[in-house]
C-alpha cells in the first residue's frame, strides 16, 4: 500500500479490534459492519472505508 510507517501503524491499531496483534478475519468483518451499522466517525469501519452517503 506504500503507506508511511506512522499511518501503516495506525491502520494496523485502528483494524485489530481486539489487540492481539493479529489482523483477523473477525476483526475485517467487524469493521465492514461497523461501516454499515455504527454511525460513529472514529470507528473502524468509517475510518478505513469512509462516511456512507445517503441516498
Amino acid at each position: 500500500m506504500n503507506l508511511p510507517e506512522p499511518d501503516a501503524q495506525e491502520a494496523f491499531r485502528r483494524l485489530d479490534g481486539d489487540a492481539d496483534g493479529f489482523i483477523t478475519t473477525d476483526d475485517l468483518l467487524e469493521a465492514i459492519r461497523e461501516y454499515y451499522f455504527d454511525d460513529a466517525p472514529g470507528s473502524a469501519g468509517s475510518w478505513l472505508l469512509g462516511p456512507l452517503e445517503s441516498a
